[in-house]
């Protein structure tokens, strides 16, 4: 069988063809896909010696070889750059912790932490081969553990079984693509990756790079123009910069190390990063220059993942931190207008799904003319005004904050009775909750800010035992909370509610402590046949509730025989005795705590609950009510708190959150 020896060899080295059957002379052509396009085809021909044939590499790049046998044969593989040596002093300071394990060749785990295109990819092995080069030790190890699909808050959540048994040096942390894509929030993209990095240190006194998200080629894949869905996962990489520095942790620009040279136009820029992706994401040696531009625009192939390892080694080395752009934003009479120093030859963009339109050394924001313009879908995606400047083919971020002294503080309280103070600088500011309310949203203005009060009610938990038979007879003593509510309608960034009116789709849900695991009941309004659910859980201490942490789940819907199908979400190991009843318009359901990893209802009292009920309409549109959340199911984090209650509990606190 003719294969390659290794896939992966340095431009000095040989490429090595084990050629068994073979003892004469052979001819092959060779032709290379380099990071900036196609090189020239040479027809070369070489002696097999003791059944191999050797092959200098002509340049860093994917090397295709077609060997002129009796039938052609296609073979491919990376040659890749060696290396500068390493500043061992340099090291010490990028890897504070574990660099001088590594400058003495002693055993060194890397871990390779992310989603898709971590599974996919081969980018923590070629900064294995580039670390071993450069020092000349032999000893560093690969681990990987990704999650396609899903964003950092699924290393979060499995922190605890992925990452201490694999007794790390290194962490490299790689999210992003999912998390912009799926609507997780800034501030939880950020307080994730730096959970990340604090409990690598705590647990296992290990060093963290944090990587930043890749350019998405794959929505104008089959289009004429490139549009600026290329550079969709820059604001989260630009908010990962920021965190690296607060951190004094290394950040490796891997957004544009893929991005490379650029164009003047998108549509060029677009087309440059065609070598680093491939035709489909199998197929890691091939190019979206043999398809015209046609394949998987997310995932990149070979060069791209070479591309990224070596950005992460010159994170190592001590590469400067980009020159960023910064600026400030200002309310005119027209609204918001954002200012920075900017190149008379800069192209202004948006960030996803914005508008902007081009100042004086800036931009104006046509969607936003008050302060309160803020707390809408798109302003409400990113933490501050944030626009792309791009200057010779490179796109940055301009992070433009609001020019004020004060802002309100962002915090969470429990408060009892309807009056909740909160905080603009140092100045208290009182709001009254709306009587009879359990759940809802107040806006917050002052000046020239704007945030948004989040209440919601506590559920309450009576002790005791129930039946799961769908007979509700037994709950009628019971306080029951609203998911259905308008305000509960809600998509990652704003309240979109597809129903015709809240009767086509209306839950209340009650709750018991049992003595092995929580029995929770739903009356349900209107045609709910078609929906599916998801209960989270956090039995955390109540002050741990809304920070990042290891939850569990549930997820349920209605079979067509009408029977109840329950699911245990991956963080929970068992949950024995899991089971429900869905008849007509009511809903039962036990919950071991065992799935919890629990033996009982938490001492505290308190249970952190999120329910996120998503309704199909008979339009087909789907509408997700949420007890308490606002945010993606993959990074639930507004919890809400369910508390053990005597017979006599009438007041329950709110639990309120400034965001």
């Amino acid at each position: 069988m003719v294969r390659l020896a290794e896939p992966y060899v340095f431009t000095d080295a040989k490429a090595v063809v084990l050629l068994p059957d073979v003892t004469n002379e052979v001819t092959y052509s060779l032709k290379t896909i380099t990071a900036t396009g196609w090189r020239s085809m040479q027809d070369n021909h070489g002696a097999v010696v003791a059944g191999k044939l050797e092959i200098t590499p002509l340049t860093e790049g994917i090397h295709i070889v077609t060997l002129h046998l009796s039938q052609p044969v296609e073979l491919r593989f990376l040659a890749i750059a060696p290396p500068p040596q390493l500043d061992p002093q340099v090291v010490r300071r990028t890897l504070p912790r574990q660099g001088d394990r590594l400058l003495r060749g002693e055993p060194f785990t890397i871990l390779a932490m992310g989603d898709s295109v971590t599974e996919t990819g081969n980018y923590p092995e070629f900064l294995k081969l580039l670390l071993e080069r450069a020092t000349g030790k032999h000893n560093v190890t690969v681990v990987k553990r990704a999650y396609p699909g899903r964003s950092v808050d699924a290393t979060v959540r499995n922190f605890r079984d992925d990452v201490p048994p694999n007794r790390p040096q290194l962490g490299l942390l790689m999210y992003g693509l999912n998390d912009q894509g799926g609507g997780v929030s800034t501030a939880a993209y950020l307080e994730q990756c730096q959970w990340v990095v604090e409990h690598m240190v705590q647990e296992c006194d290990a060093d963290t790079i944090l990587l930043t998200p890749t350019p998405d080629l794959s929505r104008d894949q089959n289009a004429t123009e490139y549009s600026p869905y290329l550079f969709r996962t820059i604001g989260f990489a630009a908010l990962l910069e920021d965190l690296g520095q607060k951190l004094n942790v290394p950040v490796a620009d891997t957004f544009h190390a893929v991005w490379g040279t650029g164009g003047t136009t998108l549509n060029a820029c677009g087309r440059k990063m065609r070598p680093v992706y491939p035709p489909s994401i199998s197929q890691q040696f091939t190019s979206m220059l043999e398809t015209e531009g046609r394949g998987d625009g997310v995932h990149p192939n070979a060069l791209g993942h070479l591309a990224i390892a070596r950005a992460v080694f010159n994170a190592i080395a001590g590469a400067a931190p980009a020159k960023r752009i910064h600026g400030t934003s200002e309310w005119t009479q027209d609204g918001l207008v954002s200012h920075a120093q900017l190149g008379t030859n800069t192209m202004l963009f948006p960030l996803m799904d914005d508008a902007v339109e081009p100042s004086n050394n800036g931009v104006r924001w046509p969607n936003r003319k008050r302060p309160e313009d803020l707390l809408k879908f798109p302003s409400n995606r990113y933490p501050m005004p944030m626009f792309v400047a791009m200057e010779d083919g490179r796109p940055q971020v301009v992070e433009a904050p609001v020019a004020a002294k004060v802002d309100f503080v962002r915090e969470r309280q429990v408060v009892t009775g309807s009056t909740v103070t909160v905080k603009f600088g140092t100045t208290p500011v009182t709001v009254t909750i709306p009587s009879g309310s359990s759940v809802g949203r107040i806006p917050l203005i002052r000046d020239t800010q704007a945030a948004e009060l989040a209440y919601v009610r506590f559920g309450a938990a009576r002790v005791g035992e129930a039946t799961v038979d769908g007979d509700l007879s037994e709950w009628n003593k019971h306080q029951w909370i609203p998911v259905g509510e308008p305000v509960q309608a809600r998509e990652p960034w704003n309240v979109n509610d597809h129903r015709a009116s809240t009767n086509e789709c209306y839950l209340h849900w009650a709750f018991k402590a049992g003595s092995n695991g929580v029995f929770m009941a739903a009356k349900t309004t209107g045609s709910v046949e078609k929906d599916n659910f998801i209960i989270f859980f956090d039995p955390r201490m109540p002050e741990l509730l809304g920070t990042p942490g290891r939850y569990y789940w549930l997820s349920g819907h209605r079979r067509e025989d009408g029977q109840l199908d329950l699911q245990r979400g991956e963080t929970s190991r068992s949950a024995t005795g899991l089971t429900g009843v869905w008849r007509g318009g009511a809903l039962e359901l036990f919950i071991p705590y065992e799935l919890m990893e629990m033996t009982a209802w938490p001492k505290s009292g308190d249970l952190g609950v999120s329910i996120w009920w998503t309704h199909v309409g008979p339009d087909g549109k789907n509408t997700t009510l949420q007890w308490s959340e606002d945010g993606h199911p993959w990074n639930p984090r507004w919890f809400g708190v369910v508390r053990i209650v005597d017979d006599a509990a009438t007041n329950l606190p709110y639990m309120v959150r400034v965001k």
